[in-house]
């Protein structure tokens, strides 16, 4: 059976086989779908975090549609090949029927001869299931990436200087790292171990709110790296703070940009340990 006839006919009958590879085949052109987009979205300069999230749910819905269609004809056929109604395809759409019709029709083998539906259908050719085993080693792959992905998502924390954060590099709810200077006259601080300061890199200056124990040499004028979320109003609710003043601990970005606006001193020797980490 050709591919299209497999994906979008409602008439015949196919193997248990068939019945996989179209189901594979479903689900990697919703994920073909949705993936171009997104890309759609981010070639046209639509790549912030916002718009990306948006556009998934937009393309999710429109993509569910023609995946649901192709769905109820693969299921239509398996149903035709057990020698019954195309009309229990229908059970996708209850809940748990999903579970229940790829065990029913997935399992059960079909009938040897010609029945009310159609002749008894021949089965996979050698090409169509080299087809099935790559599809189906890929679709493995991509669901290993996607749960590394998930999975490792909340760990990574990107450098960022004061300018990539002004400059709207970074998208409100972002875990970061802000790297700089604590600026001159900005520490104020408040009850409970609060404290407010504003971080620069000679350029630009985002305030920081923190709660809790501060690195010893933590002080005006000294390199720091702020570690939490962006709110809404540019800030970094961090939660955590480190005193550092070495390239190999600052941002490469960031190290030179205070170089260029003066504030980087030669005598801070390269290899230096971070000088504290509040708790």
């Amino acid at each position: 059976m050709r591919v299209s006839s497999l994906l979008w006919s409602f008439k015949g009958r196919i193997t248990r086989a068939e019945f996989w590879l179209g189901l594979l085949l479903s689900f990697l052109a919703y994920v073909a779908l949705m993936a171009g987009g997104v890309l759609l979205a981010v070639l046209a300069g639509r790549g912030d975090a916002a718009s990306v999230a948006d556009l998934i749910a937009l393309v999710g819905t429109i993509a569910f549609i023609p995946t649901l269609i192709m769905v109820l004809a693969i299921h239509t056929k398996r149903f035709h090949d057990l020698g019954q109604s195309g009309w229990w395809s229908l059970l996708v759409l209850v809940p748990f029927g999903p579970i229940w019709t790829m065990i029913h029709c997935g399992g059960q083998r079909g009938e040897r001869d010609a029945n009310a539906y159609g002749p008894a259908p021949k089965g996979l050719s050698r090409k169509q299931q080299r087809l099935v085993f790559i599809g189906s080693s890929l679709t493995v792959l991509a669901l290993i990436f996607a749960f590394l992905g998930i999975t490792l998502r909340d760990s990574i924390v990107f450098f960022n200087s004061p300018t990539d954060v002004i400059e709207g590099r970074v998208a409100p709810g972002a875990r970061i790292r802000v790297g700089g200077l604590v600026k001159e006259g900005s520490i104020v601080r408040g009850e409970n171990l609060a404290v407010r300061f504003d971080v620069t890199d000679g350029k630009s200056t985002i305030p920081v709110a923190y709660q809790g124990l501060l690195p010893d040499l933590f002080r005006e004028g000294q390199g720091v790296v702020a570690e939490g979320a962006l709110d809404g109003s540019g800030a970094l609710k961090a939660d955590s703070v480190l005193a550092k003043h070495d390239e190999n601990y600052m941002p490469k970005e960031v190290a030179d940009a205070l170089k260029r606006q003066g504030h980087w001193k030669d005598d801070r020797k390269v290899g230096s340990a971070p000088q504290g980490r509040a708790q």
